[in-house]
């Protein structure tokens, strides 16, 4: 019985539906409408952005395989490279990433270069949930030179852990003052060298004799992975270093003032804040260098200091006095970024 009046009962129901659908909004018809809605209610959900978006991507496919009788089709759990990009840049947005961070992500897991990332590539299931993972990692403001434990510096490769600053583009001015001014011979210090990016990049291009040193032991691990034939010491500013004199001094110190931390993003924020707190105006340590630079600069020795865009006037009137010619160094967005002193008057 219940078979036979199926039929009846699902094209009354449908009758219903339809008549109650064409009705205006009233108490009556809402009624009747209840069943049904609360039937979806428990069936039925708007999408998430996610869906959405996936929903959008699977429905353009559809439309460049009607379009195109040739374009590629792409097996279930694979990802066009095109697709892929796009998506990672729009997630990555609230973030303070540029649009080709997005792209090292992807080359990082795939193993990929840049170049390579053409719209005919794909990638597998395996290697989205690692871009992902990374992605996510990404979302909660960790540097991404810390989820891939390395950077890129002066044309190397160095590998980097949140004991360190992430090397900086501006800082590669500084190290490429100091390279300038080193002749055969030279013993030289990259002091407070963190991750040694600056000694590195010296190592790599001079002849010097390069030493490191730096007061934070996890400093000091990452330094020591990244400076193959550069004697690496525990030193606080020169204490440590046993009298020990050089020819060059080069140094990255901290310089941001204490009451500006709290403006950074949280990616800078997340990093040692031993490498960015430089005191109340933020010259604490350069004027500890000043004070005990006799000890570790020979006469007529160079020294050549990375700065704040603001400091240099600062900077200079602690150094200038001892040496015979002082010069600022502007960075590739035009601040001033570096001191270059020469001519040290040993006392």
């Amino acid at each position: 019985t219940r078979l036979l009046l199926l039929p009846l009962v699902a094209g009354l129901s449908f009758e219903l539906l339809q008549a109650l659908a064409k009705l205006p909004d009233n108490p009556v018809t809402d009624f009747f409408r209840a069943p049904g809605l609360a039937l979806q209610y428990l069936t039925t959900r708007n999408p998430e952005d996610d869906m959405i978006a996936v929903a959008v991507a699977a429905f353009n496919g559809v439309l460049e395989l009607d379009g195109d009788k040739n374009a590629e089709e792409h097996n279930f759990g694979e990802y066009p490279m095109s697709a892929l990009r796009g998506f990672l840049r729009a997630k990555l947005k609230p973030t303070d990433a540029d649009e080709a961070e997005a792209d090292w992500i992807i080359c990082h897991v795939t193993n990929l270069k840049r170049a390579e990332l053409t719209p005919d590539k794909t990638v597998s299931k395996d290697e989205y949930k690692k871009i992902m993972e990374i992605v996510y990692k990404r979302l909660d403001r960790v540097p991404l030179d810390y989820i891939l434990g390395s950077s890129e510096f002066y044309g190397l490769t160095l590998k980097v852990s949140d004991g360190v600053l992430i090397p900086r583009a501006d800082t590669e001015v500084v190290a490429e003052q100091a390279i300038r001014l080193i002749k055969d011979g030279d013993e030289v210090l990259d002091l407070m060298t963190g991750s040694g990016c600056i000694a590195a990049a010296i190592k790599a291009n001079t002849d010097a004799t390069v030493y490191a040193s730096d007061i934070s032991d996890k400093a000091l691990a990452v330094a020591r992975e990244n400076l193959e034939g550069v004697t690496v010491l525990k030193s606080d500013v020169f204490d440590g270093l046993d009298g020990k004199k050089f020819d060059l001094i080069v140094s990255n110190p901290p310089y941001i003032r204490t009451d500006v931390i709290e403006t950074l993003t949280d990616e800078v924020k997340k990093q040692p804040l031993s490498a960015l707190d430089g005191g109340a105006d933020g010259l604490d340590l350069y004027r500890r260098i000043a004070d005990s630079l006799s000890v570790a600069l020979k006469k007529g020795g160079s020294l050549v200091l990375e700065i704040g865009y603001d400091q240099a006037e600062q900077v200079d009137n602690l150094f200038a006095p001892s040496f015979e010619s002082a010069k600022i160094v502007k960075d590739l967005s035009g601040n001033d970024r570096a001191v270059v002193l020469t001519g040290y008057k040993a006392l």
